[in-house]
């Protein structure tokens, strides 16, 4: 996971975290070109109802973001011809193809295009049993499909209402 990838997909969401802010500013700044003299309680009435509405909109990305960032911090994979090579920080693990039971790929069901519209994450479930699992931080999760459809593993492309990972 880089800085840059990760900057990428929060950005949307501080951008519009921030609009409420601007919004109460812009009118702060009116309210007193109007009145001659700065009226907080005025400027809090007007954009409570704004603030309400952005704040739906990017509380929950803010929080999915974290729940991905905490989940990836310190991971890497790399992906070669018949396996993949996966990089945590308390170990490193080869998962040849083969071994490979299926995979699912979580994504957002929602059509409407919301900040966190692009996040979902991937789990790979062995034969044995064992489980790993990467967010769209490290690798968007069209990528993972294409690369393991080619590899003619068996992908489950799941919709959900909220992509929140677990860890089983």
């Amino acid at each position: 996971m880089t800085f840059r990838s990760n900057l990428f997909k929060i950005a949307l969401t501080l951008i519009y975290f921030c609009l409420p802010l601007i919004f109460f500013i812009t009118l702060f700044i009116i309210d007193f070109r109007k009145t001659g003299y700065f009226d907080f309680n005025s400027a809090i009435r007007s954009f409570w109802i704004f603030v309400l509405f952005i704040s739906l909109i990017t509380i929950p990305g803010i929080i999915l973001h974290l729940q991905y960032y905490q989940l990836d911090k310190r991971k890497s994979l790399a992906f070669n011809k018949s396996s993949i090579k996966f990089y945590s920080e308390e170990k490193f693990d080869k998962i040849i193809f083969n071994k490979i039971d299926r995979v699912e790929i979580h994504t957002l069901a929602w059509s409407y295009k919301l900040p966190w519209q692009e996040y979902g994450f991937t789990r790979i479930i062995l034969k044995d049993g064992t489980k790993y699992l990467y967010t769209s931080l490290i690798l968007e999760c069209s990528s993972s499909a294409l690369i393991f459809k080619r590899t003619n593993i068996t992908v489950d492309e799941i919709e959900e209402f909220w992509t929140w990972p677990t860890k089983n």
